[in-house]
């Protein structure tokens, strides 16, 4: 599981390319306020592919979708399926009522030939 990084929706962009390109991280979180963290959704590295802007001046919350995330004791199969039916690339990883982490395809990919 990777580590979870987050953006508020008021931060442009470019701050989570930044954090994507820096940590090699499948996805943002977004959430309202770093201090609260309520989920508002995600920003994963398609969303910033297909989306034509200016990603100094865009904020992130005009980008991001809501994506299910999947629970920390869940299969790598269902992590599987969860990203399959819903065309995403990586899922944010949950614990009651935090984000903990996240799963991309290379780990599902990884754990499946282990």
């Amino acid at each position: 599981m990777g580590e979870v990084y987050f953006v508020r929706g008021e931060d442009p962009v470019s701050k989570a390319i930044g954090i994507m390109g820096e940590y090699h991280a499948p996805l943002v979180v977004l959430v309202d306020k770093l201090e609260s963290g309520r989920v508002l959704g995600v920003i994963t590295e398609r969303m910033i592919m297909r989306a034509t802007y200016n990603p100094d001046t865009m904020k992130a919350k005009t980008i991001a979708a809501r994506i299910p995330r999947i629970g920390s004791g869940e299969t790598v199969a269902k992590a599987a399926r969860l990203m399959l039916e819903n065309h995403v690339l990586a899922l944010p990883v949950g614990k009651e009522s935090r984000i903990v982490g996240s799963i991309s395809v290379e780990d599902v990919i990884q754990a499946m030939g282990e």
